[in-house]
């Protein structure tokens, strides 16, 4: 077995990147058994209650046999019962516990391994869970010699290391599920989420976030940034200012919020460039804006007052307010300036941009 060190370093390197990408596993572990000269390799994961739920082949000639193997043979592998008394990680040689003899009497092997053309085998247990035990095995088909005590060794490294990136995995699966939920919450409500740099170029975009950029202005460089002087750059802007969130209702009534964007620690959205500076949320339209009754509570509101700054959040005009509720338009203007002040806005567009950024409960 002639393996350089770059190779080595190599197919480390890319087992690891499975701990963040799953779907990689597969790939992942035929490198894997290519560079140490296997036949194949199985991976199984098999429940307390002997359902199988994780089984990958890296050669699909022998996909019959492995179909055979998860409904019959698996329960009588008596592989398995020496791998489950031993510590997750621990490689063993078959031809290390079994005798000749033993072979030659066992159902397993007559069944199983010689018509399918299987003579050795090199495997672990790499897991052990309440959810699963997950086992690996690399095989050597009839013709060749059994496992080197050279080979030993690689083997034996290789699982150690698919036993910690199985862990990792096993350790993170409720966050990933948390945010697979979000995500799909996020999209089920209609909410998009944009990434930004701090110059307006598009970092992260979510599922819903890719209806929105239909209709967002976006430069014409070439590049997904956002145009210069529009809408949603000029939130951007405004954030990276004074660190505060803002907020807006674009021409066709869509509320769009702004904020920084979290420190990765803190955050529950997975922004996918560790330049995003200013995060974008577009609400479905909604023109009721917020209830009066959570101004009066949030702001010190009066009634009056509170139907005002809805009534603006909704996208009316003072002289419109004035005339569908039958006062005068400085009657209008006096209760504007109060909800101003209470705001602690200074004008018109700022208490609108304001109310809109708050959630309508």
């Amino acid at each position: 077995m002639k393996i350089t060190l770059e190779q080595w370093d190599q197919t480390l390197a890319d087992l690891y990147e499975v701990a963040l990408q799953p779907d990689l596993l597969s790939t992942r572990l035929a490198q894997a058994n290519d560079l140490l000269g296997s036949d194949f390799c199985h991976l199984l994961g098999v429940s307390p209650q002997g359902e199988v739920k994780i089984n990958i082949v890296t050669d699909h000639s022998y996909n019959h046999a492995v179909g055979d193997y998860s409904r019959y043979f698996v329960g009588i592998d008596p592989r398995r019962k020496f791998a489950d008394e031993k510590p997750a990680g621990i490689t063993y040689r078959c031809s290390s516990l079994f005798s000749k003899r033993f072979v030659d009497k066992n159902e397993f092997y007559q069944d199983f391994l010689r018509p399918n053309k299987l003579r050795y085998i090199i495997g672990s247990c790499l897991l052990r869970s309440e959810s699963m035990s997950v086992y690996a095995s690399f095989n050597h088909n009839l013709g060749k010699a059994e496992f080197s005590d050279e080979e030993h060794k690689f083997f034996s490294s290789i699982n150690q290391h698919l036993s910690r990136v199985l862990s990792i995995i096993e350790k993170t699966r409720p966050i990933s599920a948390a945010l697979n939920i979000g995500e799909h919450a996020l999209n089920e409500l209609h909410v998009g989420i944009l990434g930004l740099s701090s110059d307006g170029l598009i970092t992260y975009v979510n599922s819903q976030a890719k209806v929105e950029l239909q209709t967002i202005p976006l430069s014409k460089s070439g590049k997904s940034r956002l145009l210069e002087g529009s809408t949603c750059y000029l939130l951007v802007k405004e954030v990276l200012n004074d660190h505060l969130p803002h907020g807006a209702r674009l021409a066709d009534g869509r509320i769009v919020t702004a904020f920084k964007a979290p420190k990765e620690s803190d955050s529950s959205i997975k922004l996918d460039s560790d330049k995003t500076e200013v995060v974008l949320v577009f609400s479905q339209i909604n023109r009721k804006g917020p209830r009066s009754s959570h101004l009066m509570e949030w702001f010190g509101l009066s009634p009056a007052e509170a139907r005002l700054a809805n009534a603006l959040a909704s996208g009316l005009s003072v002289e419109n307010f004035s005339t569908t509720y039958s006062i005068s338009v400085a009657t209008a203007r006096t209760q504007l300036r109060a909800v101003l002040k209470k705001t602690g806005t200074d004008r018109q567009q700022d208490l609108v941009r304001l109310l809109s950024a708050l959630p309508n409960l």
